[in-house]
């Protein structure tokens, strides 16, 4: 069993970041924060007691969360709607110098940007997922803090007004540590736990555990939509596609309160059987069914490049299974040429299902970066490594998800 983990990136992002005090809440005085390492901007450092009078937006980002770079420009345009009255501070705490440049040629972005690699700025205002922003009212106290699509022309009306703004704080369970289960204490032989969404926890899937005492044997649902969810449960990959047809089609949409928590523990001499057990749970627990057939689809093969080799030495070592997928792209040791191949996978990049042609059979230091901003990138990346993608067709399954 394969132990690719994911990151999802679909509606947030989690992001471990060191974070050891209680930071500001709302109505705390703000104007003693400070900024650092400001580019894009005339200036490079200034502090919230300068912009007295103005209300002051801290937008965190990366360069390699979707759901961030998809909510700069409807921040940007906040600036530009309230020029006098607002000023926009974009926070970026793990992106190089270089990357952001890199970035901002691709997609110009007409706001200061601090980078906060050192996290001063999260000891202020503690949070371990992106999107994640900070509204300083008029007076210098903290008004929100919330995500960035809940930032609207009316909040920043009331709040250049000085109104009291009803706006819920964006919770985080900060002690949410996805290697313990989510109720008891680890010590269970088996478990089945299924909860509504769970303010604060991350959106995540873990299914093997690599190196615990779960080891093949737990499967972590954390915050998913059910088409996600049996996904998960019946190991059918991102190239394949889910076709709804169910009479309440809102029930999938992504929204907190169609979210689930699963967590699934058994023995280990059950191991084997955890996705087949977690199948009988849902078909128990929702009224849903999925059925599967085949069809024939485009899909790319990559392939040798005609007349060139591939640039990565074999490093004759055992196959790492365990390797990351995100928007950064693919990293990884001792991998096999499959890991490149999920990359290519992984939110559709290549436009197509991707199958592997390339008769490569060793295992590869992989350093592959994709960006959010430059898709197409990705396909000077492969050239790179003496690759191509050639148009085919093949039958793939093609699954209906059903009301019973």
């Amino acid at each position: 069993m394969k132990a690719l983990i994911l990151i999802f990136l679909i509606s947030e992002v989690f992001f471990f970041i060191p974070c050891s005090g209680q930071g500001l809440g709302i109505g705390e005085d703000a104007k003693s924060v400070k900024f650092s390492n400001i580019i894009n901007a005339q200036t490079s450092s200034a502090k919230v007691s300068d912009y007295d009078s103005k209300i002051v937006i801290l937008d965190f980002w990366a360069t390699w969360c979707g759901p961030c770079i998809e909510s700069l420009p409807h921040i940007e345009q906040l600036q530009k709607e309230f020029p006098g009255e607002v000023k926009v501070f974009t926070v970026n705490q793990s992106d190089s110098r270089v990357r952001i440049e890199k970035f901002l040629g691709k997609r110009p972005l007409g706001l200061p940007i601090v980078r906060d690699t050192a996290y001063i700025l999260n000891e202020y205002f503690p949070h371990r997922v992106i999107p994640h922003t900070v509204i300083i009212g008029k007076d210098g106290k903290v008004a929100a803090i919330t995500s960035s699509d809940k930032v609207t022309s009316e909040l920043i009306g009331e709040l250049i007004n000085q109104k009291g703004v009803n706006l819920q704080v964006k919770k985080e369970t900060m002690e949410f540590d996805p290697s313990r289960p989510l109720v008891g204490d680890g010590s269970s032989e088996f478990l089945f736990v299924i909860n509504k969404f769970i303010p604060g926890n991350s959106s995540m899937v873990n299914t093997n555990y690599p190196g615990s005492i779960y080891e093949n044997r737990r499967i972590l649902l954390s915050n998913l939509d059910l088409n996600t969810i049996f996904r998960v449960a019946y190991q059918i990959p991102p190239i394949e596609e889910i076709s709804l047809e169910v009479r309440e089609a809102d029930r999938f949409e992504w929204i907190d309160a169609n979210l689930f928590c699963i967590d699934l523990i058994v023995p280990e001499s059950l191991g084997e059987k955890r996705f087949e057990i977690l199948q009988n749970y849902l078909t128990l627990n929702f009224p849903y069914k999925i059925d599967s057939e085949k069809r024939l689809t485009d899909i790319k093969l990559l392939r040798i490049k005609s007349g060139a080799s591939f640039k990565l030495r074999d490093t004759d070592k055992e196959k790492n299974e365990n390797y990351s997928i995100s928007g950064r792209g693919l990293k990884a040791d001792d991998a096999s040429i499959e890991a490149l191949v999920n990359l290519l996978n992984f939110n559709n990049l290549a436009g197509r299902p991707v199958f592997d042609e390339t008769g490569l059979k060793g295992t590869y230091n992989f350093d592959v970066p994709y960006y959010l901003e430059d898709s197409k990138n990705i396909f000077n990346e492969l050239d790179k490594l003496g690759l191509e993608l050639v148009d085919s067709t093949k039958e793939l399954n093609f699954w209906y998800l059903r009301d019973k």
